[in-house]
């Protein structure tokens, strides 16, 4: 199963091809009901473009799909616009590219590089996002263990994320992946050079930054 990417916030960006303007609008959505209405605002907003064609894929297993190619030729612009979402494993998202009409015909083929070029030009400058589900885990140390491991700490793949509240000593709350917890408690083992004991407090999804995909 794909770990659920999309864009961190909406984000808007516009290419000219052959005096024809393309706008595209992204937007992170997470149900059907929310994307159609962030379709219906934007619709509103460029009420005056020639199209607004629109794509988006809800869930991580891409279990809604919709795409639309709002008066262009058939499969010109939704279905282009929604492989180049599939193609970069973005899930909970809509694109929308607005188009105004420049006065040169494109042709369908040229409509389909057109399309697939403004969403790829936006997602080429996005930041994206993924979800995961972890474990909260409580680690309490000395301040100058912590001064000795927090350069290796920032580099740690074993550890999504962690918080720091200075008291008496140095309370971490780190967040883990469940398969990462054994391996995680071992490497605080060794790098402090003492036995440290894992406080687990429950489950919790996070937000970190994604690694682009284009395979």
């Amino acid at each position: 199963m794909e770990i659920p990417v999309t864009i961190e916030q909406k984000l808007v960006h516009e290419i000219v091809i052959e005096r024809s303007r393309f706008i595209c609008t992204m937007i992170p959505v997470t149900s059907n009901e929310e994307a159609q209405q962030e379709l219906a605002e934007i619709k509103k907003q460029f009420w005056d473009a020639t199209h607004n064609c629109s794509a988006y894929i809800i869930g991580c297993n891409a279990e809604i799909q919709r795409y639309s190619d709002d008066g262009e030729p058939s499969g010109t612009a939704g279905i282009p616009m929604l492989e180049v979402l599939k193609k970069n494993h973005i899930y909970n998202v809509l694109a929308v590219v607005t188009r105004y009409f420049g006065g040169i015909k494109l042709g369908a083929g040229g409509l389909v590089r057109a399309y697939s070029k403004s969403v790829s030009a936006t997602v080429a400058i996005a930041s994206l996002v993924e979800e995961r589900l972890v474990q909260v885990v409580q680690v309490t140390i000395p301040h100058k263990t912590f001064a000795r491991i927090q350069g290796l700490l920032d580099s740690c793949a074993l550890i999504e994320k962690y918080q720091t509240n200075y008291g008496a000593e140095i309370e971490l709350v780190c967040y883990i992946t469940a398969a990462n917890l054994s391996a995680a408690n071992d490497w605080f083992n060794k790098v402090c050079n003492q036995a440290i004991d894992f406080v687990l407090n429950g489950e919790q999804i996070v937000i970190i930054p994604a690694v682009k995909r284009n395979d």
